[in-house]
Formats: structure tokens, sequence, C-alpha cells
């Protein structure tokens, strides 16, 4: 396949610390290929482009993963948790990689694109959705056991302080 430049953004999405199927739909994000109703509806694969989950406004990737009510309910209980803002993925992108709460903040970045993704799909498939707080709950525990496999060898005290900080001690 050849050399190729490496992305900005390929540490953020091909982070070790992350779920591989997260890691997946967070690299069809960076390279805007899921495909949301604006882009079928411009080939003429669907009616509208309605986003599936609220039917107010296009669904557009900044819609979904940022402007949305129920995105942002999902947000606000992962910030409670981590007892700060969501990570933006610019800051992120930029960010200092070697420190381990660079990895753990992508993993949540990448677990919360995908939760967000699949449950469109389920709106769009099963033509069901969970309350914001539930998916929030389930992805806490997804994220917990696994920052928490990847930090149970980690035994220096500023990492154990603060995986005690924020629920992911071993």
């Amino acid at each position: 396949m050849g050399q190729h430049p490496k992305t900005a953004w390929s540490n953020l999405v091909w982070n070790n610390w992350n779920i591989p199927k997260h890691s997946v739909v967070a690299w069809m994000i960076m390279q805007d290929g899921l495909n949301l109703r604006t882009k079928l509806y411009a080939i003429g694969l669907c009616p509208d482009d309605d986003c599936i989950l609220c039917g107010e406004q296009p669904e557009t990737s900044d819609h979904l993963f940022s402007e949305f009510r129920f995105t942002s309910k999902v947000k606000d209980s992962i910030a409670d948790w981590i007892g700060k803002p969501m990570p933006d993925p610019t800051a992120l992108i930029s960010a200092n990689r070697n420190r381990l709460q660079w990895k753990a903040f992508a993993c949540v970045q990448t677990a919360f694109w995908y939760t967000i993704w699949f449950q469109r799909n389920n709106a769009r498939h099963q033509l069901c959705v969970q309350r914001p707080d539930i998916i929030a709950q389930q992805l806490k525990q997804l994220i917990q056991r696994r920052i928490r496999s990847k930090m149970c060898n980690l035994e220096s005290n500023g990492a154990i302080d603060w995986q005690a900080s924020i629920g992911f001690m071993c």
C-alpha cells in the first residue's frame, strides 16, 4: 500500500487503550465516512435528511455527536463522572499523548462516539433508544472495565491517585 503521511488524529483513533470497534467508528468519523442521513438524502437513498433520533435537525456529524440535546445529556453525565468536561476531540488531537490521562480520555472519546452511533443505528433498525442516563451508566461501566484492564499493571503513585479519583481502581 506504500507510505502515507501520518494524520494528526491517528493517535486518538488508534490508541491501544481503545476498544477496536470504537476505533473503527472513530476512524469513520474522522474520514467523514459515516452514512449519515444528510449524505444518504443527497444521493437519493432516503426521503429526508432529518435526524433519526430527534427528527428536528439535519443528521450531520456535528448535530449527532455534539449539538444534539440527547448527546449533551450523555456528555454531561460522563463529565460529572470524570470530574471535568468531556475532552474536545481537537484538544485531544493536539495534546501530549504520553500521559496516562490522555490515553484514558481518548478511550472515553472513542467509546462515546461509538455509543452515540450505536444508539442512532438502534433507533433506525430496532425503533428504540435508551434513555441518556442509562446510556451514560453503561458507557461508564464499559470505560471503567477497559481502562482498569490497561492500568492494573501500573504502580506509580500518580497513576494510582488518578485511578482512584475517577473510579478506575483495580
